[in-house]
């Protein structure tokens, strides 16, 4: 809201309905049950009631893209588990959503190769959607290689530590008497 300004209850609303619609949608087309993980920072009883078909949790967002067949997403980095994990994606954007919403959504999807749908897209077909799923799947690994690479099953925080010994104590490994640090 700081950013884009204030939008209408009307529109949240609709965004809220058609929203709601297309969970439903893929809950039934795939027969599966769908729950919603919201940011942190979101009001949980605020979206529990404007989804209320639904399951909604906060804090466990990595804990259920272990687990999901199809993750869905509207633009979070919290994709990227679902990509290492190599699960099924579907970006969503609605018409209530604003420019610049919709235009962070894309570049995630040219990024990860996954794809999208509007809330208004209800015609799912199961089975061509499923493969095109599961040929988008095949296209995460460059996303993989190149932007979430891995090296010698180090820890991220062991490579930070790492990163600054030897950034800001090398000084101290060669003037130490010659001992290492």
């Amino acid at each position: 809201t700081r950013l884009s300004g204030y939008m209408s209850e009307k529109i949240i609303q609709q965004h809220y309905f058609y929203l709601n619609k297309f969970l439903k949608n893929l809950s039934n087309t795939f027969n599966k049950e769908v729950i919603v993980c919201i940011h942190p920072r979101y009001d949980l009883e605020e979206h529990q009631k404007n989804l209320p078909d639904f399951k909604v949790v906060k804090f466990k967002t990595r804990e259920y893209i272990y687990k999901a067949f199809l993750v869905t997403v509207f633009e979070s980095s919290a994709v990227l588990d679902a990509v290492l994990l190599k699960k099924k994606i579907i970006g969503i954007t609605s018409d209530f959503m604003r420019k610049n919403e919709i235009e962070h959504i894309k570049a995630f999807q040219k990024l990860i190769n996954y794809m999208i749908l509007n809330t208004k897209d209800l015609n799912i077909d199961k089975h061509s959607l499923t493969k095109k799923l599961n040929d988008n799947i095949k296209k995460y690994d460059y996303c993989i290689s190149n932007f979430l690479h891995f090296d010698d099953n180090k820890l991220g925080i062991d490579k930070i530590i790492d990163t600054i010994k030897d950034r800001y104590f090398s000084i101290y490994k060669k003037s130490f008497r010659g001992h290492k640090i």
